[in-house]
């Protein structure tokens, strides 16, 4: 069949290449012989240009059409894609496992335990391929023992007490492989997983431990708004007599200035009668002994509230009245 019956670019049957993974350069070539053998292209130079031809990335056409073995028809096509796959190391050196990496890989499943069958087949999976990797080229200290050894340190304490309790109950003192430690783990999972989960014991306290503690006073309510205030109390006896000295006093004081205000009035009224036709001279005298007759009226009046008083004054007083209450005598202008 001809070249040109090949499935055309971006068809879902052809081929296509993504490397952002190391490993899919390899399922390129692969696809490619698989559809060489089924359209039956057998010459070299077209199956390189097939190669060419399903590439999406610009970059990457130009780069393989440089190759030496590309446009030379000596060379195979074998040649052709070894000339390719050098182009990328890093699509080697994913196929190149090292004992560091099954260490890495076993240390890093330790620190973080299988919970899960999901969690158990990809370390697994992951282990196999790089043990047998190592196996098949001698890297690995060549016996199944120590393979299935190193899979079983990738477990957690917990879970690896149960797994070897497993295989020295059913293979006793007979080796076992990775396999066995893998069913082992998966029954152990399936165990752990249908388990009822056991609440633990809760702390129940002792007599010893209990402590009797005095409940507080319970306080009365507030008293409610709608409830009538008490009666006012009747002050005592020593508050009552403080009371009515103060009374006292201030009756005796009510008394002094009124009669203070009397005499005032009574001497203003006899200046201004006296006043009345008078020289100024004659008026400063006059008002300057009102003063003094005031000022007199006042020092006796003191005098009186330190000394008893006598009946006669008393009637003295009865007869005169307060000079307010007295008639005034009307003078007119002449």
């Amino acid at each position: 069949m001809p070249f040109h019956d090949l499935p055309c670019r971006r068809e879902d049957s052809a081929p296509v290449l993504n490397l952002t993974d190391p490993h899919e350069i390899w399922r390129y070539f692969e696809d490619l012989d698989f559809l060489f053998a089924k359209h039956r292209v057998s010459d070299p130079q077209e199956k390189k240009q097939a190669a060419v031809f399903y590439l999406l990335s610009v970059t990457e056409v130009a780069l393989w059409k440089t190759a030496f073995t590309f446009s030379n028809p000596d060379h195979p096509y074998e040649e052709f894609k070894a000339e390719i796959i050098a182009l990328y190391p890093e699509a080697e050196a994913a196929l190149q496992h090292t004992l560091a990496d099954l260490d890495r890989l076993v240390a890093d499943r330790a620190r973080t335990p299988i919970c899960s069958v999901k969690e158990l087949g990809e370390y697994y999976r992951q282990f196999l391929l790089i043990s047998r990797f190592l196996i098949a080229n001698n890297r690995h200290d060549a016996c199944t023992l120590m393979q299935a050894r190193h899979f079983l340190a990738g477990f957690g304490p917990n879970l690896a007490v149960d797994i070897r309790t497993i295989l020295e109950r059913k293979f006793l003192d007979h080796p076992y492989d990775v396999q066995a430690i893998c069913d082992a783990a998966l029954d152990t999972l399936i165990q752990q997983r249908s388990a009822p989960s056991i609440q633990p014991p809760r702390d129940v306290p002792t007599p010893s431990t209990l402590t009797l503690t005095t409940p507080a006073p319970i306080q009365p309510p507030p008293p409610s708004s709608r409830e009538f205030p008490l009666a006012p109390q009747s002050p005592p006896a020593a508050q009552a007599d403080l009371t009515v000295a103060q009374l006292g006093a201030l009756a005796e004081a009510i008394v002094t200035l009124a009669n203070n205000m009397r005499t005032f009035f009574s001497t203003q009224t006899a200046t201004e009668f006296a006043l009345q036709g008078r020289e100024p001279h004659e008026a400063k005298i006059l008002i300057a002994s009102s003063v003094e007759a005031h000022n007199t009226s006042r020092r006796s009046a003191r005098t009186r509230r330190t000394r008893p008083v006598t009946g006669a004054e008393e009637a003295e007083d009865g007869r005169n009245g307060p000079p307010h209450c007295k008639p005034r005598k009307v003078h007119t202008n002449r």
